[in-house]
């Protein structure tokens, strides 16, 4: 650092201390401390291309660049300061003026939706002191938003509820204290213990998350203790989920909270068992990917189920706007059947910036990607969602094609029950055998049996169902089309060959071929014409 010939050092303690060491050249070190509240992480970087590495830091709080250098001879260090622009940050959608369409809430602002996405109208907040994170939402009931917010007050933080009599009106914005908290950089509203009133859930710059009842707006801390380390209390072997990044969301829309995390290079998602809890420290996995920095649940393709967006950083940019931006790739994962089978529907959408939340602003059901300002970017992000929305009929699984997989998602779907309109092919509002039997013959217009689905029932297809060993087997998972379910009852057994022989086609000059395999099996196949159950 002082360009004395050997190697300094320096810290930085999560708490929001820096520490510079001096190397005295034997190995031993003098501490030289540094306090600045609420700056990044501290980076190395040459700023004005003099040769010399200084030590950068940015206080979010105020926008101001805090470039610290290190004269040679003494080890004095000198601070410049550089004004830089505040970035805002989208925290939440809400309908902040009740006029029935979403607003997006900032730190410094709120902004008004227009008739389309293009134009906004920004609303500073009337009051003195800005939040550092926000929320809002009608906590006192009068048909009023509220904001909640996370205010500094000297070395501590705040929790304020905000009650507005008038959005522009600052001197009947009535301020109550909830509490003190650590520092926070969003704030979620969600009905945690299901008693039918948002609680409050305080996310910190550290990753945990805090959990505060509501009581008709008196607030009471719960648990200092992560949100999601409520879920997974009932885990051995969580540590790890608990220590990575996560978000809290219900994946298999059973009416519960789940964890989706990050672990090391896969992101996994971690199912609440009944309400009762995490249980599997294991998970399943949605994607394994390298450099993830960040997830996001919602629903991109409009299916109504919670899609997962993983943020994958593709460089070694930093965050500093005098530099250049990180670049993220987002790859989307479709959650095929709404239970937490997921598929890659789309990927490297570059993004200069991370995500701030993903959320339907246009009420067409599909989320769009709300963005972090960086590189030459100010204000507020938004990148409209423009997949398309027109499936074909037949596309249960929505991942654009007509295949076979549809065919599995059927017959899933058809095993739970599920009331989703999408399976019901028939038009008689249910989802029975006769909507299997249109997707076979009707739409992907299959022969029964043709297990490869190349358009002929013959012994390559028999051969494939029984060289994958599923016969008469009793397994948990269902047994697909392609391994010989034809009957749609998730096994294969001597009903799905009843089916296939007698309303498959079977291809008659490979007859010959299959009769040694059909000869082992031909006493166990029903000949009662039953094509289904």
């Amino acid at each position: 650092m002082n360009q004395d010939g050997d190697w300094d050092l320096w810290s930085y303690n999560g708490r929001e201390r820096l520490s510079l060491f001096e190397n005295q050249g034997d190995g031993t070190f003098v501490a030289h401390q540094f306090h600045e509240p609420a700056f990044s992480t501290p980076r190395l970087a040459d700023l004005n291309g003099n040769g010399h590495h200084n030590l950068i830091t940015l206080n979010a709080e105020t926008g101001i660049l805090f470039e610290y250098g290190v004269q040679p001879e003494t080890f004095d260090v000198s601070v410049t300061q550089h004004e830089m622009p505040r970035a805002e940050t989208a925290q939440q959608a809400f309908d902040f003026d009740n006029d029935g369409d979403l607003d997006l809430i900032g730190r410094t602002s709120w902004y008004e939706q227009t008739e389309n996405l293009d134009q906004w109208i920004r609303h500073d907040y009337p009051l003195a002191e800005l939040p550092i994170a926000t929320t809002a939402f009608d906590v006192s009931a009068d048909g009023n938003i509220d904001l909640i917010g996370v205010f500094r007050v000297e070395d501590t933080f705040q929790l304020r509820w905000i009650d507005f009599t008038q959005l522009d009106d600052q001197q009947h914005a009535r301020q109550t204290v909830i509490g003190s908290a650590r520092i926070a950089q969003k704030l979620l509203m969600d009905d945690v213990n299901q008693d039918g009133t948002r609680d409050l859930i305080v996310e910190h710059t550290d990753g945990t998350r805090s959990w505060w009842t509501n009581q008709n707006g008196t607030f009471e801390l719960q648990s200092s203790a992560p949100y999601s380390e409520l879920l997974a209390e009932t885990c051995n072997r969580c540590d790890d989920l608990l220590r990575s990044q996560n978000v809290v969301a219900d994946i298999d829309g059973d009416g519960d909270d789940d964890i989706v995390a990050i672990h090391d290079r896969t992101v996994r998602w971690h199912e609440n068992v009944d309400g009762q809890g995490i249980g599997d420290a294991v998970g399943r996995q949605i994607s394994q990917t390298q450099n993830v920095t960040g997830i996001t649940v919602a629903d991109f393709n409009g299916d109504g189920d919670m899609d997962v967006a993983v943020e994958v950083n593709r460089s070694q940019g930093n965050i500093f706007p005098k530099l250049p931006p990180a670049e993220i790739d987002v790859l989307i994962f479709d959650n095929q059947d709404g239970r937490g089978t997921f598929a890659e529907v789309a990927d490297n959408l570059p993004l200069a910036g991370r995500i701030s939340l993903a959320v339907d602003l246009n009420g067409d059901q599909r989320a769009e990607i709300v963005q972090q300002p960086a590189g030459d970017l100010t204000g507020i992000v938004i990148h409209q969602n423009v997949t398309p929305f027109d499936y074909a009929v037949g596309d249960v699984n929505r991942d654009g094609q007509l295949s076979i997989a549809d065919i599995d998602q059927l017959c899933l779907a058809r095993s739970e029950p599920s009331t989703d309109s999408i399976f019901d092919l028939d038009g008689d509002q249910r989802l029975t055998f006769q909507d299997y039997t249109v997707l076979v013959e009707d739409i992907l217009q299959l022969n029964y049996g043709d297990a490869n689905a190349n358009g002929t029932f013959d012994s390559s297809d028999l051969v494939q169902v029984f060289q994958r060993g599923q016969y008469e087997q009793v397994t948990d998972q269902p047994v697909g089309w392609a391994a010989g379910d034809w009957n749609c009852d998730g096994r294969f057994d001597s009903s799905d060959l009843v089916v296939a022989f007698q309303h498959g086609q079977f291809h008659a000059e490979a007859q010959d071929s299959f009769n040694s395999v059909a000869s082992r099996e031909a006493e166990m196949i029903r000949d009662d014409g039953k094509r289904g159950t």
